[in-house]
């Protein structure tokens, strides 16, 4: 992570097109002001809570597996795996 923030450091002053690439863009609706950085992480910042009030938490998002499957499963490491039962089997 600290690479790409050096290289930013050392183009800083010697290319004046990377200050403006960077310099954040304002935008301005009406009285409103705001940059275009602020706008997306608060959209960003909506949506995340938006998903988190309908699901609950997330207790409502199911996975790939439900309960039941997951419970099937071999646990990591035990070398042993589940019964399985052939369709029309009595368990």
């Amino acid at each position: 992570m600290a690479l790409p923030l050096m290289v930013l450091v050392l183009l800083w002053g010697r290319f004046p097109f990377v200050k403006r690439l960077v310099r954040p863009r304002e935008v301005t609706i009406g009285p409103w002001r705001n940059t275009w950085t602020g706008i997306i992480g608060g959209a960003l910042t909506i949506a995340v809570g938006a998903l988190l009030l309908v699901t609950a938490g997330t207790t409502e998002v199911s996975g790939i597996l439900g309960a039941s499957n997951q419970a099937d499963e071999r646990p990591e490491g035990s070398g042993e795996y589940p019964e399985r039962y052939e369709a029309g089997d009595e368990p």
